[in-house]
């Protein structure tokens, strides 16, 4: 019984040693940030059926896995939990440098489709 805890707890350092962090705490924490703000289309797009139009004003939900960050947006006239969302941005951590989560990084490609409506 001893030997077996043992091995489960070697194995588990060391699946913790080897598996790099994408997500700081911090960084989670700024992501959430982003779902208080009210953004504005900076072009139109169109994912099959559905349409944001340029200056349309939009809100955004975050969500994030063990290496990856998505964000979805919908019109910020409808409420949240009935409003059709539209995937905007999806990335890996391969396409961030040094496979870390970037904040400028992310904002940046965000920036390339919405920008908050307060610095319009």
């Amino acid at each position: 019984m001893i030997r077996w805890t043992a091995l489960v707890i070697i194995v588990s350092v060391a699946l913790a040693v080897s598996c790099a962090h994408f997500f700081t705490v911090e960084s989670k924490a700024q992501l959430g940030e982003f779902e208080k703000k009210t953004f504005v289309i900076k072009n139109d797009i169109k994912v099959d059926q559905d349409v944001f139009i340029k200056g349309q004003k939009i809100k955004v939900k975050v969500f994030t896995g063990s290496d990856w960050v998505k964000i979805r947006g919908y019109n910020a006239d409808k409420d949240p939990l009935r409003a059709k969302q539209v995937l905007l941005i999806f990335m890996f951590e391969d396409e961030f440098p040094g496979k870390k989560f970037n904040m400028d990084y992310f904002t940046q490609r965000l920036s390339d489709i919405a920008v908050p409506a307060d610095q319009k």
